[in-house]
């Protein structure tokens, strides 16, 4: 089982006004929504696998998808690796 993939999702500054429709077509494309932004147009979420990634991009009214990337740092005290 592969996990979940976090990514950003822009919309088209001239979808705005069409916002909720763009947010149900990237969820029927796979996306797993956990914030929206409507007033700047940015959705956060999850898709399953990289395959939804060009799905997501294909959406009408998308402008931008962004892969988040995860870094973690060593708590303080910990030694240095």
């Amino acid at each position: 089982m592969t996990s979940k993939l976090t990514v950003v999702v822009s919309v088209d500054e001239a979808r705005l006004k069409d916002f909720p429709s763009v947010l149900r077509d990237m969820v029927a494309a796979g996306l797993h929504v956990e914030n929206k932004m409507e007033m700047v147009g940015t959705v956060s979420g999850s898709v399953d696998d990289p395959h939804t990634l060009s799905r997501l991009r294909r959406v009408k009214g998308v402008a931008h998808v962004e892969r988040c990337r995860q870094i973690q740092i060593a708590p303080p005290g910990a030694e240095v690796q």
